[in-house]
């Protein structure tokens, strides 16, 4: 509450036990100790229960948030997300080193943001009560979550999809991703349903397949350095580019005008 009231980072070290929601809506930067597992822990937020672990409200955007692990201990009984970013669509949320496991439903869920950055995250063992993805972009009513990037991202063996641009609400558009691995996930490793999404991938052992474009996706662009299986990306979009690299493939629709 202090550093809220004077607008002063909060540095946080070693492992806390969390056992309900903690909402962050002031101008506080959060540095963590670094992300980690043992021996080396870092900084570690420890879930108990079902509930959402941290989430970022209006008020909350302007500031960096880095350095720490969000890893829930309820197991199966465990249905929510890691982390909800919700900040009413205002620019200049940072998101930097920060890790996301064994999370119930998804280990960071995007709900509403705009122009912000996303680096360094990593998403593994998520959806462990529900399906649920590594990282989910999924606004509804009249959120959006467009012109965002996203940078080297890790997203492993999630029950869902490893990153989902998952369309809805007033859009999930023109996001981009530069570098990062989709492994071993249970759907897709990428999917995205909207417009203009720029996707720079590499994909392995995925079970449904590696990049789908899925029916709303429109004029997206993808570059796949890696897949496992014949097929690379699956397109069921409409206008959509794609390079697979590891094919030596090259999609370019016609598009009039």
């Amino acid at each position: 509450a202090y550093a809220k009231s004077v607008m002063r980072p909060l540095h946080v070290e070693g492992q806390f036990k969390i056992t309900s929601t903690l909402t962050w809506d002031g101008y506080v930067r959060i540095i963590g100790g670094g992300r980690g597992s043992d021996p080396f822990f870092g900084t570690v937020f420890k879930k108990y229960g079902n509930f959402v672990g941290i989430r970022i409200n209006p008020g909350g955007e302007l500031v960096d948030y880095q350095g720490f692990t969000i890893d829930s201990q309820a197991g199966l009984g465990d249905v929510s997300d890691g982390m909800q970013v919700s900040t009413g669509g205002t620019a200049g949320l940072a998101l930097r080193d920060l890790q996301f496991i064994k999370q119930g439903r998804h280990g960071l869920n995007i709900l509403w943001a705009a122009l912000d950055q996303f680096e360094n995250l990593t998403a593994t063992g998520n959806g462990l009560g529900v399906t649920g993805d590594g990282i989910h972009l999924g606004p509804t009513g009249t959120q959006f979550v467009n012109g965002n990037t996203f940078i080297n991202l890790d997203c492993r063996s999630n029950s869902g999809y490893g990153l989902n641009l998952a369309g809805g609400g007033l859009g999930t558009a023109a996001n981009q991703v530069f570098g990062g691995q989709a492994d071993s996930n249970t759907l897709y490793g990428v999917r995205s349903n909207d417009l203009t999404n720029v996707i720079y991938i590499y994909c392995e052992n995925n079970v449904a397949g590696n990049v789908l474009l899925d029916v709303n996706s429109i004029r997206n662009f993808v570059v796949l350095t890696n897949k496992s299986g014949a097929v690379g990306v699956v397109d069921n979009g409409t206008n959509n580019f794609y390079l697979d690299l590891s094919a030596g493939i090259l999609r370019t629709p016609s598009i009039g005008g």
